[in-house]
């Protein structure tokens, strides 16, 4: 699947439909070998409750089982430490994850991931090379230099090969 909107060397964003999912890349070194952690999780728009984060549509208690505080966000509480961490506010947190824009929202889930742990928002993140990730859509170092210079320097490759 092509990605619908690529944010640089942090990730990708999938649509299908109306749905949106992010995919955020992590690397690390496993033995002199780069690898990446690549975490998927949905990019739901969420609403706000009594200033609580809950699903979004949760907003007549009629259609629900429970009161509608009991279907708050697991981050919810922790809206202001995410957002200190950042260096914004809670209430710009909540409503860039209530807001339409998808960037807006991409950018709040980063950010809980970032503070919380992006395990906790993908428990099975997917393991990959550089290559895996390129055939993905990702822009590899070695794209981003040869766009960056309009070339790749002589003999990088053979010096800089994986493997």
């Amino acid at each position: 699947m092509k990605p619908y909107k690529s944010v640089g060397d942090i990730g990708n964003i999938y649509k299908d439909g109306d749905e949106y999912t992010a995919e955020v890349y992590q690397e690390y070194d496993d033995d002199g070998k780069t690898m990446f952690q690549v975490y998927r999780f949905p990019l739901e728009q969420k609403s706000l409750y009594k200033g609580k984060i809950i699903p979004y549509g949760f907003h007549k208690q009629s259609d629900l089982p429970h009161a509608i505080g009991q279907y708050t966000e697991w981050y919810s509480d922790d809206l202001a430490s995410v957002a200190s961490s950042t260096g914004t506010t809670a209430a710009k947190l909540a409503k860039a994850l209530c807001s339409t824009n998808i960037m807006d929202r991409f950018n709040a889930y980063y950010d809980i991931g970032s503070y919380h742990g992006f395990e906790n928002l993908d428990g099975y993140p997917l393991t990959m090379t550089e290559m895996e990730l390129e055939r993905r859509g990702r822009p590899t170092m070695r794209r981003l230099r040869t766009s960056r210079y309009g070339y790749t320097r002589p003999g990088y490759h053979k010096r800089h090969r994986q493997g």
